[in-house]
């Protein structure tokens, strides 16, 4: 059988509700001549009012209310981190693919899925970016295989990739949080994870040539992970969670 992506379900949910409100203003036009003429509403507009409920209601028990949450800022800030939180709650990650080599502690299949940029080449992607001389993705089969098994989920991408993941999905199922951090925050933890003192000055210097720390007005939401303990991130992201369940 072939696999039905939520973005087909999205756009059937936006053709009923199109078609309700269609079938909204011929009604009330029709019932309105037939107030001003003395006559009885006839069966066929009975009918069109039911399709009127099926269009603007249909959507919220034919298909069931999904949510993509991205997780989007600057190398260091703390997103890793972050979206592990989100898998406790249950909210799974969207594996991305990468060409780069894998870092110290980050595991095949859970942190990324690392393949040779030949086997990158061939997958359908719903965004890709090139950052530090490494390409990474979010595949097609990923994201409709997990959203059609799961109410929300989340991804990590920088902005790019999280306006591409808004233009395919939409902005009522994309939530995107900006994960702020500053840039001496930014440095020390590069360093802790590993990152050579090259690596750091290189992440640093693209970060601030691309203005990357000014990406949080493209966001839904602003996190503030400045403070060493991350709990403190994590309380906000739990109001954002709640807000917009």
């Amino acid at each position: 059988m072939k696999n039905i992506s939520y973005k087909s379900m999205a756009e059937v949910r936006s053709k009923l509700r199109g078609l309700g409100w269609l079938s909204l203003i011929i009604s009330m036009v029709t019932f309105g001549v037939l107030k001003l003429i003395g006559g009885q509403l006839p069966l066929p507009q009975i009918c069109t009012l039911l399709i009127l409920a099926i269009g603007l209601y249909g959507s919220s028990f034919l298909i069931p209310k999904r949510r993509i949450f991205v997780l989007m800022g600057p190398s260091g800030c703390g997103k890793t981190t972050l979206g592990l939180e989100f898998r406790k709650w249950g909210i799974p990650e969207l594996i991305s693919h990468t060409t780069r080599k894998p870092r110290v502690g980050e595991v095949e299949g859970e942190t990324y899925k690392f393949i040779s940029k030949e086997e990158f080449d061939k997958l359908e992607k719903v965004e890709e970016t090139c950052y530090a001389g490494n390409y990474y993705c979010l595949s097609t089969v990923e994201v409709n295989s997990k959203l059609s098994n799961n109410k929300s989920v989340h991804c990590i991408t920088d902005r790019h990739g999280m306006s591409m993941v808004k233009e395919m999905y939409g902005n009522k199922i994309v939530k995107v949080l900006f994960i702020g951090s500053a840039v001496e925050e930014l440095a020390k933890r590069m360093r802790a994870r590993g990152d050579s003192e090259e690596n750091v000055q290189k992440r640093l210097a693209n970060l601030i040539e691309n203005k990357e720390l000014d990406n949080g007005k493209y966001a839904d939401y602003i996190v503030n992970n400045n403070d060493p303990v991350i709990e403190f991130a994590i309380r906000q992201i739990k109001e954002i969670l709640k807000e917009t369940a």
